[in-house]
């Protein structure tokens, strides 16, 4: 009899708690999973920006490059590092706009997929 009720117990609850994860999952996915991807994706951009160096890069703009303290070198040196800004500017650009299409992706995942299996089943 104890088996008995202890499957029945069992059973029960590993139902409960699949419906419960069922219908929790969408609450979760647009509240505390999208927080967590949002700041997942936060940090991915501020650690490609620290991988690029740009605040080295701003710091050092007016440094002349080599030692070459001439007006000369200092031209030079200036737009060399104006160059390298601006494509590194441009790569953090693309690199934050994809990050946050991948953002907008975590959005709209869901309803597309419920649609796909719903016109799958039912036409």
């Amino acid at each position: 009899m104890k088996q008995q009720n202890l499957l029945i117990n069992s059973l029960k609850f590993v139902a409960m708690n699949l419906v419960g994860n069922l219908l929790y999952w969408p609450a979760w996915w647009y509240s505390a999973g999208f927080i967590k991807t949002a700041k997942s994706i936060i940090n991915s951009i501020k650690e490609y920006e620290y991988r690029l160096g740009l605040k080295i890069w701003l710091a050092n703009l007016f440094k002349p490059m080599y030692g070459q303290a001439d007006w000369q070198g200092r031209l030079i040196s200036f737009f060399m590092r104006i160059l390298v800004l601006i494509f590194r500017l441009f790569s953090l650009i693309i690199w934050s706009a994809l990050m946050f299409a991948l953002l907008a992706l975590w959005l709209i995942f869901p309803p597309i997929a419920i649609y796909k299996i719903i016109t799958i089943l039912f036409f």
